[in-house]
């Protein structure tokens, strides 16, 4: 059997006798897990933005574009 006492961690406030085992290895495997889902969801994040500024200013040139043809069409309209 392993000997327990490598994944103990004392209390540094109260050097009580009580202690919590750690399994490190778990602990270690869960963090690097945490760190690539935090990654892969920041590149989803910023793909994500990225492709809705674009979307944006697209449609911030259609709005322009278009309301030239209105101007347009509405000079046309009072002339005749």
């Amino acid at each position: 059997m392993e000997d327990q006492r490598d994944g103990i961690v004392q209390c540094p406030m109260c050097n009580s006798e009580g202690a919590i085992p750690m399994e490190l290895d778990k602990v270690k495997e869960q963090n690097k897990i945490q760190r690539i889902l935090y990654k892969k969801s920041s590149l989803l994040t910023r793909d994500l933005v990225k492709s809705l500024i674009s979307k944006i200013r697209m449609l911030q040139k259609q709005k322009v574009f278009l309301q030239k043809k209105l101007r347009e069409s509405t000079k046309d309209n009072n002339a005749c």
